[in-house]
């Protein structure tokens, strides 16, 4: 079983950004929230039932290293929730830029590197490695592309089309997932945001 790996644009200017650095709860919280899937700062969508059985399990399981109380995991989730609406303030429709990679991951980045490369990119494998993963380590299991690195991703994928590193039919997975990866990069750099990957 394979990584499928979760990415999300962040303006680097937001009170949620500067708490994923500091708050272990609420980086746990989001961990969290993130596995459940879909869209991971649309806490509606992740559906009232599923953040109750998070907060459970928070406040039940990890009571020793994290959260005091169920008390304390729903105070977490209001801090999260008031977070992810002053980002979206900040930069509207953030909720809607994320991407995921069906576990494959690994091909994309090796034709992005050999594109990269083709193309004259300097450290092209490095560059690939740094924007499938990450650039930093951020907090927890996070990672982050900043918003510079993400803006510089953007120039060079705009010469970069999905069929210019995979076939749409007989790759269409790739073809698909790279896509969606792309242009969130795309869009996060016409915004100035970072990008947090889980």
């Amino acid at each position: 079983m394979g990584y499928a790996p979760y990415y999300q644009a962040i303006p680097e200017q937001s009170d949620l950004f500067r708490q994923l650095q500091v708050d272990g709860k609420l980086v746990r919280l989001l961990e969290c929230l993130f596995e459940l899937g879909a869209r991971p700062l649309d806490l509606d969508e992740a559906g009232q039932e599923d953040l109750d059985d998070t907060l459970e399990y928070l406040a039940f399981r990890e009571s020793d290293t994290v959260f005091r109380s169920l008390e304390d995991a729903k105070q977490t989730l209001l801090k999260l929730r008031a977070g992810i609406e002053q980002a979206n303030r900040l930069s509207p429709g953030l909720i809607e830029r994320r991407a995921f990679i069906e576990k494959v991951q690994d091909k994309i980045e090796e034709r992005l590197a050999l594109e990269l490369q083709r193309r004259g990119t300097t450290d092209a494998a490095d560059l690939a490695r740094s924007l499938i993963s990450g650039e930093r380590h951020l907090a927890g299991r996070f990672w982050l592309v900043s918003a510079g690195l993400v803006s510089q991703a953007a120039s060079l994928f705009r010469g970069i089309e999905p069929d210019t590193l995979f076939d749409r039919v007989a790759e269409d997975c790739l073809y698909d997932d790279y896509r969606d990866w792309r242009d969130l990069y795309l869009h996060a750099a016409d915004r100035g945001e970072a990008i947090i990957i889980l």
